[in-house]
């Protein structure tokens, strides 16, 4: 073997060291996430729930029924849904009157963060609390805080099923959590390595 194939073989050997050795950190952090204390309604206080995972929407509209938000978004629907398919959903029981915002505009994370910041400035809301899946919070911080950096913003982790804390026994599981950590990868890449703004 040439010396130019022995550093590539290194180099892709220590890259492949490296990754393996992230990814162990970043499904440690995500199945640790909690629920932070959420305080009752405060004015310029409001929810948002990134769609995309299946207990998202029920739980931002339990913390609506609770009082946790003045106001919900729900970022990211689909152009044909309407509040009425949402709420009919079986997992879904809406018991407050409080206003419910449909985001047409978003289909990635990106597009959520875009999408909550115009929200954010139009009905002068200060404080948010983000639902969305627990695996999807490292990625979507990044995304959302690079869009309001002035913003007191807190994430409220939903469970899926469909992804097993041991990982390493369902091929699934790692080949979807892998999948999510490679799109953290490049976002962080983005915004804390290279400076790269959008």
């Amino acid at each position: 073997m040439s010396k130019i194939y022995l550093k590539i073989a290194i180099f892709v050997l220590i890259f492949i060291i490296a990754w393996f050795i992230g990814f162990i950190l970043f499904t440690n952090s995500i199945f640790s996430y909690s629920t932070p204390k959420i305080l009752d309604n405060n004015p310029n206080t409001g929810i948002t729930v990134l769609t995309g995972g299946r207990n998202r929407i029920a739980k931002a509209i339990d913390l609506l029924n609770n009082q946790k938000g003045t106001r919900l978004l729900i970022s990211g629907v689909k152009k044909q849904t309407t509040l009425q398919d949402i709420i009919s959903r079986e997992d879904v029981k809406l018991e407050s009157d409080l206003p419910i915002d449909l985001g047409y505009l978003a289909t990635d994370t990106v597009g959520n963060a875009k999408e909550i910041k115009q929200w954010a400035i139009k009905h002068k809301i200060e404080k948010i609390y983000v639902v969305t899946s627990f695996y999807h919070i490292p990625r979507s911080r990044l995304e959302i805080e690079h869009e309001l950096k002035d913003k007191d913003i807190q994430y409220i982790p939903t469970p899926s099923k469909f992804v097993s804390r041991k990982w390493w026994k369902n091929f699934r599981s790692f080949k979807f959590l892998a999948n999510e950590y490679t799109k953290f990868l490049i976002v962080f890449s983005q915004y804390k390595v290279l400076g790269i703004l959008r």
